[in-house]
């Protein structure tokens, strides 16, 4: 527990980063809406004028088109004019003046008051002397007047569409040319291939002439945009630009609104990281006593450590040093002994009996049983305590030259080796060798009339199993678990010479290496030893 000071400095201090985080979380909110504002308001400026700039340049070719219209139908009037008093059979033989120059046109009409004079034109008769009908008279020639000079009348219903009608007349006087327009071909022409992405609509007089696109909804005020043009009939002319839904999602940055939950969310990141650094700031300094005290605990348990380990290395070697002495030191008495016995039996076996000469062979094995087993147990030491260092081995090669170097000691043996195919492994060269001399004399000395020698892989990703099948063993299943075990001799010590330390080295070996070795009698007169050596492993 705290004393009572230190917790009333706790809780001031924690109050205090209370504080600075709620005001920091709320600059930041307060900074990000501003921005936010900012970049929108930058956005939708953007958008305005591009609609501002599309809006203008439509109003000014529509203004151009209506001049190049009214341009063509004065020329009409004027042929007419000029050809109307004369004889029919006298009149130009020039057709279909007019339809196809100009866009949306479905009749022209001449009409003459003073004379009663009239001829209608149309795209299916384009004749400019066919005499006009009562009905296209009372339809083209209605409400004309009162018109002097030009004028545009209309919009008039005509189906499902609309039209409007031109009126030219000379200052002079005389006669009228009226000109019956389909709206929406003639601005669909005007319009062709301008302001893509926008809908534009055309009105007169409050009503729809022409609409292209489909308007975008739900978009600022100023996103669209409406002119009002003159033409040269003092009629005016509304056109209204609205971006698409397409070009809408496109005009808009979507980084813009990423700006204020990301902005929002950081600002209470801050906040929360102010808070999490008081509350480990506070939590650091009632921890500092408890991690001192862990820090001299630990050193403590290293001194400790670092002492049992020397110990250990230290009798670790000693066994070795004693090992290696003893072999050395009993080696030389057991060859004297064993060559003294030999000379003694050279002597004595002329005069001697039977059982004398018995008893001096037993002697003789007897010691060269003693010499094996200080080999091995050389032999031991060197496959616990050797250097380890990997390289590319050959099995097959290793494993041939084993057995001929068995064969060359033991000139008398009469066992055989066949060998499959075996794969190569990364180990350790000498223990390698050990292991197979070790395992190769252990299935000679127990009597095996051939050896077999193979390899297998279970699966993909699993390590090699050598198998060194010895035919003839007398080996039983219920020995094979004890069989590694050191100094096992089993129960007859006179013919199983050496087996005690042989697979215990063996096993030795392949703990090194980091693989598993296991023996099996397959059949009554087969014993099959099973190990596995991992290329990675084992140290």
């Amino acid at each position: 527990m705290f004393p009572e000071p230190v917790w009333s400095a706790a809780g001031a201090v924690l109050i205090g980063r209370w504080c600075i985080a709620g005001a920091l979380t709320l600059l930041l909110g307060f900074m990000t809406t501003q921005l936010w504002n900012v970049l929108r308001d930058t956005d939708s400026s953007k958008i305005t004028l591009i609609t501002e700039a599309e809006s203008y340049a439509t109003r000014s070719r529509l203004v151009q088109q209506l001049d190049l219209l009214l341009q063509g139908l004065r020329e009409i009037h004027d042929y007419w004019a000029a050809n109307a008093s004369e004889p029919v059979d006298e009149w130009s033989a020039f057709q279909g003046w007019g339809f196809a120059q100009l866009d949306g046109l479905t009749a022209l009409l001449w009409l003459d008051e003073t004379t009663d004079r009239h001829f209608l034109a149309t795209p299916q008769r384009p004749e400019l002397n066919r005499p006009a009908s009562s009905a296209e008279l009372e339809r083209l020639g209605r409400g004309i007047a009162g018109v002097a000079g030009e004028a545009m009348l209309g919009p008039e219903s005509v189906g499902d569409g609309q039209r409007i009608r031109v009126v030219i007349r000379s200052e002079e006087g005389g006669g009228a040319l009226i000109a019956a327009l389909d709206t929406r071909s003639m601005f669909a022409s005007f319009l062709q291939d301008q302001s893509p992405g926008y809908a534009v609509e055309v009105a007169w007089r409050d009503q729809r002439l022409y609409q292209q696109g489909t308007p975008a909804t739900g978009i600022p005020e100023d996103w669209i945009r409406e002119g009002v043009i003159r033409t040269s009939m003092n009629t005016l002319l509304a056109v209204t630009h609205t971006p698409t839904p397409a070009l809408a999602a496109s005009l808009v940055t979507p980084a813009v609104a990423a700006v204020m939950p990301l902005g929002l969310a950081v600002s209470f990141l801050v906040g929360l990281l102010i808070l999490e650094n008081g509350r480990v700031n506070a939590r650091a300094a009632a921890a500092r006593d408890a991690e001192w005290r862990v820090g001299e605990l630990n050193r403590t348990l290293e001194r400790q450590v670092a002492e049992r380990t020397g110990e250990l290395q230290a009798r670790n070697a000693d066994l070795i040093t004693i090992a290696e002495s003893v072999s050395h030191d009993l080696r030389s008495p057991l060859n004297a002994l064993s060559m003294n016995v030999e000379l003694i039996g050279q002597h004595v076996a002329a005069s001697s009996g039977g059982e004398a000469h018995a008893a001096l062979r037993r002697c003789i094995s007897g010691v060269r049983r003693m010499t094996s087993i200080l080999d091995r147990v050389v032999g031991l030491s060197l496959a616990v305590h050797s250097t380890f260092q990997r390289e590319p081995l050959s099995m097959q090669t290793l494993v041939k030259e084993v057995f001929e170097q068995l064969q060359s000691v033991q000139p008398e043996m009469t066992t055989e080796l066949e060998i499959a195919p075996l794969s190569d492994v990364v180990a350790d060269d000498v223990l390698v060798r050990i292991l197979i001399l070790n395992l190769l004399g252990n299935a000679i000395e127990h009597g095996g009339g051939r050896i077999r020698v193979s390899c297998e892989r279970a699966g993909e990703g699993e390590p090699v199993v050598y198998r060194f099948a010895n035919e003839g063993c007398d080996i039983d299943a219920e020995r094979a678990a004890t069989l590694f075990k050191p100094f096992h001799t089993g129960e007859d010590t006179q013919a199983e010479v050496g087996r005690g330390l042989g697979l215990a080295i063996a096993e030795r070996v392949v703990m090194r290496h980091g693989g598993r070795i296991w023996a099996n009698a397959d059949r009554g007169d087969q014993f099959t030893l099973h190990f596995t050596l991992e290329p990675t492993a084992g140290v």
